[in-house]
């Protein structure tokens, strides 16, 4: 925590401008002061970060510092007391955020809200209910067993339409994010590519996908092996895609290395070089005595005539 006092920006304790605009000066505020005060002047340079009314701001210094948000308490000696600190919610919201590629809106449907309201909240470290919190906690481990590194690819997946509705519309119904999570759109998919590259490579003139032609190699307890592996993953919950795709990767790094390219032999001299080659016949050949192009080879066959 950082102290400023009052008289450091030149407001005195007990004042409009140092207290609620709607009640009157209280003994300890506890609340943000200014929604989005994200600018102080730079004479207040001994302070971390601040978050102001725009009213205390001094438009016309030509030092101000960009400093996050922060929570301001006022006690009893008019000192503001500044908590940087964020909380284990704060981080959850804005990860959860980031990660899916949804908008504060959506983010808030998958949390089985109307409005965004109580997400903004959570955002600026206001109190959220046990029940919130686990959702929150829920809703994360859902995002986190779609992610492959893409915020759109998880964005896709929450969003595809299926035979019940997209996952968000279920979230937002009131569904379970743990439920959801085994029902994902990359499960059934993985699950139909395993079902039939298993049985491509059971017949003679199947064809895989190109995913899955590490099966070529494989003998029959390799495939058997490979096949409980596989469905293990796809059957368990808590398991994320990231597990299947290692799986699948791993299957490929296992394989045969293909045989190093042949070395390429040198060619014998005058095979191919055009500075080596022999020509098939010299210009005296053919009654020419000057060999310096068509004029020349010309002018000399007119002289001899």
């Amino acid at each position: 925590m950082s102290m400023l006092a009052f008289e450091d920006v030149g407001i005195e304790p007990g004042t409009a401008a140092a207290s609620s605009r709607q009640r009157p000066p209280m003994p300890c505020l506890s609340q943000p002061m200014g929604p989005m005060g994200l600018v102080i002047p730079g004479g207040i340079t001994g302070v971390a970060s601040c978050r102001f009314p725009f009213e205390l701001l001094d438009a016309t210094s030509a030092d101000l510092i960009e400093l996050p948000a922060a929570w301001v308490s006022v006690g009893e000696s008019g000192v503001a007391v500044i908590d940087r600190s964020e909380t284990e919610v704060q981080r959850l919201v804005e990860r959860i955020k980031r990660r899916s590629g949804l908008t504060w809106g959506q983010v808030a449907e998958a949390m089985g809200l109307d409005q965004p309201r109580a997400v903004h909240l959570w955002r600026s470290g206001g109190g959220i209910s046990a029940a919130n919190e686990k959702q929150l906690n829920e809703l994360d481990a859902l995002v986190d067993s779609i992610d492959l590194g893409s915020a759109a690819d998880v964005r896709a997946e929450l969003l595809q339409s299926g035979a019940a509705g997209s996952i968000l519309d279920r979230l937002h119904s009131g569904e379970s994010p743990l439920e959801l999570a085994a029902v994902a759109p990359w499960r059934t998919i993985a699950r139909e590519a395993l079902a039939r590259n298993l049985e491509a490579a059971s017949e003679d003139d199947g064809i895989l996908d190109e995913d899955f032609l590490f099966l070529l190699e494989l003998d029959d307890e390799a495939v058997a092996n490979f096949t409980s592996e596989a469905e293990a993953i796809l059957d368990d919950a808590q398991s994320r895609r990231r597990d299947w795709e290692a799986l699948i990767d791993a299957q490929f790094g296992a394989l045969t290395p293909p045989p190093a390219p042949t070395e390429l032999v040198e060619d014998e001299p005058g095979d191919d070089d055009p500075e080596e080659m022999q020509p098939f016949f010299r210009t005296a050949e053919l009654g020419i005595e000057l060999g310096v192009g068509a004029i020349a080879a010309g002018r000399g066959y007119r002289e001899r005539r």
